[in-house]
């Protein structure tokens, strides 16, 4: 590869622009394009008790002291905003207090007619984000999930038309997190003879990590390569997305 073609590779950028990380990130978290959101829980012994009144003589203690009582609840975690809650238990799932007009409301709740069980795999709504997400045991995620999808973008570095390959890369773990970033998989370039050039992205370590294009000599196309993503057949996924 001659030195051109060197200085070409780093010209390419390493992130997307900010409008196609727009675009993803609102299909992901908004449409479910990439995993879903989450509502984590696992079984908790809650303490139950009657309501403290303002005002309580000795006796009024005495008795609020007698009607504590344990439970087994489920101790949620919503990954769109985060939040811990508290919920009813059933297994295989967690009861939500719901009011007339569906809003959800956090708390130790039983089965009743002010209340539904969602079970693993069920849309429950968050009560404090109002998200629509999946119920799923917390245990599930032990290892986490990846969750993946090639994103190709066309931009222009200096007088040629690259095709930029990103891959999008959501990461869900049991204590809740879910994050998403880009990162840099593959470019591909054609000259002005026609002929097609191809760099790949080498994360680098020091005392800052860099990414840097390395130009290929194969110029296979990124699209027909098999890649992983957790909910994919086998997980091995191929194809992905298009934004010119």
């Amino acid at each position: 590869m001659d030195m051109n073609w060197k200085a070409l590779a780093a010209m390419l950028p390493i992130q997307p622009c900010d409008e196609l990380k727009q675009d993803v990130l609102m299909d992901i978290y908004d449409a479910r394009g990439l995993g879903s959101n989450l509502i984590l829980y696992h079984r908790e012994s809650i303490s139950l008790a009657d309501e403290i009144q303002q005002i309580m003589d000795p006796q009024d203690w005495a008795r609020w002291e007698q009607s504590k009582k344990r439970r087994w609840g489920a101790r949620c975690t919503c990954t769109c905003c985060g939040e811990d809650f508290i919920a009813g238990y059933v297994r295989n799932g967690i009861v939500l207090t719901e009011g007339p007009d569906g809003q959800t409301y956090d708390g130790y709740a039983e089965l009743g007619p002010d209340s539904t069980a969602y079970l693993d795999g069920e849309t429950a709504v968050c009560p404090h984000c109002w998200t629509a997400a999946e119920v799923t045991r917390r245990s599930a995620l032990r290892q986490g999930r990846t969750y993946q999808a090639l994103q190709a973008e066309v931009v222009h570095v200096e007088r040629y038309t690259a095709v930029m390959y990103w891959m999008v890369r959501r990461w869900q773990d049991a204590d809740g997190t879910d994050t998403t970033v880009f990162v840099p998989h593959s470019a591909l370039i054609v000259d002005q003879e026609g002929k097609l050039r191809r760099f790949r992205a080498e994360l680098r370590n020091g005392d800052v990590r860099e990414t840097v294009w390395i130009p290929c000599a194969w110029s296979r196309d990124p699209m027909q390569m098999a890649y992983y993503s957790w909910e994919a057949v086998n997980h091995r996924k191929i194809g992905g997305w298009t934004l010119a």
